[in-house]
């Protein structure tokens, strides 16, 4: 170093002994390693403040995405679920009604033609059905073919307007909910469909209606499971 150069320089010029010149040397090591240490650890904690200003940053903007992705979530379950549980309880009271096996209809071949023709003015038939209806010998019988489609097809769109809903929207539903209502669902559509296919293709036998059986069954606590799961989350997000 060019310092103890110097000091040699020095103590040769003035007589210094070498004892004297060695401490000298070793006053200044120290000095200058002290102040060595110091700029090296002041630097040293420049970066680590440096590193801890940007993990701090990072976790700030982790921490306000994650709660920003949560309000979103929560506001759209606020919208979904009502929805969903409206179109839900909907198809599946249709469902069971259609499905029961004890339809009231009137007897309309014992019905005047004034009362025939009141009653078919409020009825949902097509026009040449009820035409049809009019010159028929046996009409009850007539009429609970025709009126089954009628029936069989407004329920249905009732199950595609909910199952589409659901399925868009399946996304932002929680899993558990999700697959509860997917249940459900399912079991509405097999009994539908069951019934179409019996009525399509009659076949008395032991267990012709078992889809049916198994929704009047299953689908009174499916539909209370479900119920009590969204009126939980809805609260819940009413309090965030």
């Amino acid at each position: 170093m060019p310092q103890f150069e110097m000091i040699w320089a020095f103590a040769g010029q003035f007589g210094i002994t070498i004892v004297v010149a060695v401490g000298a040397a070793w006053a200044l090591f120290r000095y200058l390693g002290d102040k060595w240490i110091t700029n090296k650890f002041d630097e040293s904690l420049e970066t680590f403040k440096h590193a801890q200003s940007q993990e701090i940053e990072r976790l700030r903007f982790k921490v306000n995405t994650a709660f920003d992705r949560m309000v979103k979530l929560n506001n759209q379950e606020f919208e979904i679920l009502p929805e969903i549980w409206n179109r839900m309880i909907d198809v599946y009271s249709a469902t069971m009604a259609f499905i029961s096996p004890f339809q009231s209809y009137p007897d309309l071949d014992r019905l005047t033609t004034i009362e025939l023709e009141h009653f078919l003015s409020q009825s949902k038939l097509h026009g040449y059905q009820k035409d049809d209806l009019r010159s028929a010998g046996l009409k009850l019988d007539l009429y609970t073919e025709m009126i089954f489609w009628h029936n069989y097809q407004e329920v249905d769109q009732k199950r595609s307007h909910f199952e589409q809903y659901h399925q868009t929207k399946g996304l932002f539903i929680q899993e558990d909910l999700y697959v509860e209502i997917k249940k459900l669902a399912d079991l509405i559509w097999e009994a539908l469909s069951e019934a179409r296919f019996e009525k399509q293709y009659p076949n008395p036998r032991a267990g012709r209606y078992e889809k049916a059986e198994k929704l009047r069954a299953e689908g009174p606590t499916l539909r209370d499971s479900i119920w009590n799961s969204i009126r939980s989350k809805l609260w819940e997000t009413a309090s965030l």
